[in-house]
């Protein structure tokens, strides 16, 4: 017969209770803390999975598969299978059992946890620190130098950005010297000069180029992709990754119906031939040859394959082979499901993409103000990060010590007593709750120290930036020097009324302004043209006179035909034309 079961249930509803407690002390610290909502959506799953387990328990045991609550209910009842009521009977046999129980083993007191010891333990226990890399610095930023290194690496596409770049070379040189000589004999003579040129020029593209541009499929030709076992591998790799590092931020959120809804929308799409650049397959395509399997670049590489001697020899083992219509069908279908299949991974990594647009972005700015960092910053920035270790590992030694001498002092403490005690002769017994006392005070202690240090790991973008002088920031996310804020005259202020009192500091950027769309749009609304000649002018008063006068000059210098075009009668008098056309109709002339 089972013992304590219905104890057992009550107990687990008033864990799962005081779990969903922790879990909404939680929520309220995310909303409060928005830069630390990763942690806390790691924190409630690590409590939700919790809460799923004891709920499971509690199925099995409300369940009763194998009768034990049935019987434990009727023991109390009193209904032992005879016709008797035996309450008191079972329950004073059951008090008994009890302390018999207790009396042969020492049982640690059963208590349930608080909501504050669940939260510390979710925020220690859960899987966020190991689940991203270092250099994603827990969710932060994305890692994709791996696939950078595999995309530049590729042979074939490295030969066509090779290629391209050859060929926007050589049109731009030979514009460059058709503008200079007008000559195209010199130019043709020159042709090796510039390929070898070119090709010590060509430079590989860097991380950061990469990551504004590795979505961009469209622009890898089809020949390069078509059986080609690194880029398929690359592509199915990076949308693993990205698939990945969306479930490790949203760990709340239910992934996988996302991925079904974008996938569903993929086959739609692909099947209405609406994705760009996979309007058709392959084998429709104008330059493929089913006799080899191989797409060609070009018409002239395929003419110049047709013409060759290989061309005969796949002929003739294409023709021995002796394809029948099911097995050329057979190829049809493949050639469709590897097309499909890239044409899914291209698809699915532009949507991710575009989920995780600020996390990209967020990526490429701490790349550049990494870059823009001098070596005596990158070493002051080592050494404090050493210091901080040090102090780390000092603060966890002190806590040990600490704690040693607090444990130390209590067992002084108790076998002075004992001694007293043995000396009185009076006998103590040690009960278990003390040490589970102890051990619960030194698991809070580490719990929240390990809280206290997390919240000290913050990085350098959420310090709040020194600017004491409000200095504008520069490139680096820091302040300018002052030498160069004084040089380029920043500390001087111009208004422009035009532009609604809008002012601007520094002689240059005040220069430019006039170009720009607010001065635009203010000489607009007082329906004035944006011209050269009221460059300079602030004020609204100074651009409508200058605009009235420009027009009175402008109406003084109009050709006026009536007044100033001449003629000649045939005694050589010179008169207007006004004039003229009088005597005329006169007659006199």
């Amino acid at each position: 017969m089972s013992q304590f079961l219905i104890e057992q249930i009550r107990y687990l509803h008033e864990e799962i209770e005081v779990i969903e407690k922790a879990i909404a002390e939680l929520i309220d610290e995310k909303v409060k803390n928005k830069k630390k909502n990763i942690l806390y959506d790691y924190a409630i799953n690590y409590l939700v999975e919790k809460i799923q387990e004891k709920s499971q328990l509690l199925l099995e045991y409300y369940n009763d598969e194998d009768k034990l609550k049935k019987e434990e209910m009727l023991f109390l009842s009193g209904k032992t299978g005879e016709d008797k009521n035996d309450i008191w009977k079972n329950y004073y046999e059951r008090v008994k059992y009890i302390r018999d129980y207790h009396k042969k083993t020492n049982i640690k007191k059963i208590e349930i946890k608080s909501s504050k010891l669940y939260k510390l333990e979710a925020l220690k226990c859960s899987k966020y620190k190991q689940s991203f890399s270092p250099l994603e610095k827990k969710g932060k930023y994305v890692d994709l130098n791996k696939f950078y290194n595999d995309f530049i690496n590729m042979k074939k596409i490295k030969e066509f950005r090779i290629s391209m770049f050859k060929k926007k070379e050589m049109a731009s040189s030979h514009n460059r010297k058709r503008k200079k000589t007008g000559d195209n004999n010199n130019n043709n003579n020159n042709n090796n000069n510039v390929t070898t040129a070119n090709i010590n020029e060509f430079k590989e593209m860097d991380y950061v180029t990469y990551l504004h541009n590795f979505t961009r499929f469209i622009y890898i030709p089809r020949y390069c992709k078509y059986r080609n076992e690194e880029y398929k591998s690359y592509v199915e790799n990076l949308l693993n990754y990205m698939i990945s590092f969306f479930e490790k931020i949203n760990v709340l959120v239910d992934c996988k119906t996302t991925y079904k809804e974008y996938e569903d929308d993929f086959y739609n799409k692909f099947n209405n031939k609406e994705i760009k650049g996979w309007e058709k397959y392959t084998y429709d395509l104008d330059f493929y040859c089913n006799i080899n399997n191989k797409l060609y670049a070009s018409e002239g590489t395929y003419q110049s394959y047709l013409k060759c001697k290989n061309y005969d020899n796949d002929l003739k083992k294409y023709l021995n082979k002796k394809y029948t219509v099911e097995q050329l069908e057979e190829i049809k279908k493949n050639i469709e499901k590897e097309d499909m299949n890239l044409a899914r991974c291209e698809y699915l990594i532009q949507l991710y993409a575009n989920i995780l647009n600020k996390i990209i972005q967020r990526t490429i700015q701490n790349i550049q103000r990494k870059q823009a960092y001098t070596i005596d910053e990158i070493q002051k920035k080592k050494y404090k990060e050493e210091e901080q270790e040090d102090e780390k590992k000092r603060k966890k030694e002190y806590h040990l010590l600490s704690l040693m001498d607090h444990n130390n002092n209590e067992l002084n403490n108790q076998n002075i007593l004992l001694q007293d005690l043995e000396n009185n002769n009076l006998s103590i017994s040690m009960s278990d709750d003390d040490s589970s006392d102890m051990s619960n005070i030194s698991n809070n202690e580490d719990q929240q120290k390990d809280l206290d240090e997390e919240n000290e790991d913050d990085n350098d973008d959420n310090k709040p930036i020194y600017n004491p002088l409000n200095l504008p920031l520069g490139f680096d996310n820091k302040p300018i020097p002052y030498w160069l804020y004084k040089l380029h005259g920043l500390s001087k202020e111009y208004k422009c009324e035009i532009c609604g009192n809008y002012s601007y500091f520094g002689r240059a950027t005040f220069e430019k302004h006039f170009y720009e769309w607010r001065h635009s749009f203010g000489m607009k609304c007082l329906k004035i043209p944006n011209t050269l000649h009221f460059k300079e002018i602030t004020k609204i008063e100074d651009a409508l006179n200058l605009y009235e006068k420009l027009k009175k000059e402008t109406q003084m210098n109009i050709f006026k035909p009536d007044q100033e075009v001449e003629c000649e009668d045939s005694k050589g008098n010179v008169m207007n034309i006004k004039a003229y056309d009088d005597l005329k109709r006169q007659g006199l002339l």
